[in-house]
């Protein structure tokens, strides 16, 4: 298949170099960019990504692993930078495409096993779809709860918490994630609670999954973003 037909013009893309040779503790930023255009079957024009503040001129003949974010899914190659240029005052580079543009499964409902602190409240529906804004008063009124978080998706998520809920209800989400940099970020969202049930080992604690709702685009992007990087990340430990 053509690859105009699996990705457009706009889409966002990441690069990580791919290195034969690196230190064990050395870390490889992932960098983002955009694409500027099809130019080939196989070689396709980006931005040269801008990286903590500034543009970073990748080396021509470099060769790196790919991510591109598409309407229809993510999509996965290896590329070989092949040219650098300035247009206007816009910098780009051409890159070649030596393995085949991958589709990645369902990643975005892939569970990523990841542990880390939650707050969580009950809303309205309508506010979880974004259909009526939330007053101040509301908002100061509602109840907290702890919980610890158990795996990830770009779909959702699965908690365990002493509170108990109703199955349908819908809340908001608060946790940390790393961005590109490896800065905490906390994260917001909404969803469902698909499902709830005591859990075997200890009953005082119960296992929650919830559905994300309504949540933007760019937002689950950054998630599934970083579920990728705590990947490679791993997979490197791994390695090692």
């Amino acid at each position: 298949m053509e690859i105009g037909k699996l990705i457009s013009i706009g889409d966002k893309i990441d690069l990580k170099q791919i290195r034969q040779m690196r230190r064990e503790d050395e870390k490889i930023p992932v960098y983002p960019s955009r694409l500027s255009d099809i130019k080939e079957n196989s070689v396709l024009q980006m931005a040269m990504p801008f990286y903590e503040g500034k543009i970073v001129p990748l080396a021509v003949g470099d060769k790196y692993e790919i991510w591109i974010y598409a309407k229809n899914g993510l999509y996965t190659c290896k590329c070989i930078i092949v040219e650098r240029y300035k247009t206007g005052n816009m910098f780009f580079m051409d890159v070649a495409l030596y393995t085949e543009l991958t589709k990645v499964q369902r990643r975005e409902y892939y569970r990523f096993v990841y542990r880390t602190n939650v707050e969580c409240r009950i809303v309205k529906e309508e506010l979880a779809k974004g259909n009526v804004p939330e007053s101040q008063e509301e908002f100061e009124n509602s109840t907290w709860y702890n919980a610890v978080m158990m795996d990830l998706s770009g779909g959702g998520i699965r908690i365990v918490s002493a509170a108990e809920f109703d199955k349908g209800c819908y809340m908001q989400f608060r946790f940390p994630i790393k961005d590109a940099a490896g800065r905490l970020l906390t994260i917001s969202v909404y969803g469902q609670l698909l499902r709830s049930f005591i859990m075997e080992n200890n009953p005082r604690l119960r296992d929650h999954r919830i559905e994300f709702v309504n949540i933007d685009k760019s937002l689950q992007e950054r998630i599934i973003r970083f579920i990728f990087e705590e990947e490679r990340r791993n997979l490197s430990k791994g390695r090692s």
